[in-house]
């Protein structure tokens, strides 16, 4: 008998920590996956103009917490520039010609064949609906990747940002740190 019950109670048991487990890790807004282009470069695309269309060289996969409405991103680069230093961006507006704000938020650099990951990167609610309000209600914008003084630019679009999700912000003062304009211009 006492077999028995250990034996029913030990899947019970199991299902009953899962279920926890599953309940303490917050949820979020679906994925989703933009390719990263290789925008006007001496490597991958060196006759383009800077239209944010060119060879995909890897992808941003980006979503934002439902409860606190931060944006979270991985980046992945193949093939890239190698030995190459990024800066990242969050820029204001779904392209460089309606880029109307920005700023950085970490940095990566590709190993010797080109190939990269970052870490996961959060940018706080707030802070990212400073950057992409100038846009209007639209909350759209798009990330750059720059190297040096902009001898590789890697670029994704078009990141939709919800400011519904999570708590409300006070009206939007941008951090210092937030610029004008592109990346591409400073």
């Amino acid at each position: 008998m006492r077999k028995r019950l250990f034996t029913l109670g030990l899947p019970a048991m199991a299902a009953l920590l899962l279920s926890v487990v599953i309940a303490g890790h917050a949820s979020a807004t679906p994925s989703h996956k933009l390719d990263l282009k290789c925008d006007v470069v001496s490597t991958c695309n060196p006759a383009s103009p800077i239209d944010m269309e060119g060879p995909v060289i890897g992808f941003v996969n980006y979503n934002q917490d439902d409860v606190t409405g931060d944006l979270r991103l991985e980046i992945k680069i193949n093939g890239g520039a190698p030995a190459a230093g990024f800066t990242i961006y969050l820029v204001c507006g779904p392209t460089h010609e309606t880029a109307c704000g920005f700023d950085s938020f970490g940095t990566m650099t590709t190993n010797a064949q080109g190939n990269s990951s970052s870490s996961a990167l959060v940018i706080p609610k707030c802070t990212a609906q400073a950057i992409l309000s100038p846009n209007g209600p639209a909350m759209l914008g798009h990330i750059d990747l720059i190297s040096g003084a902009n001898v590789e630019l890697y670029a994704a679009t078009t990141v939709d940002f919800n400011e519904t999700v999570g708590p409300a912000c006070a009206p939007a003062i941008a951090p210092q740190s937030v610029q004008p304009g592109d990346p591409l211009n400073q």
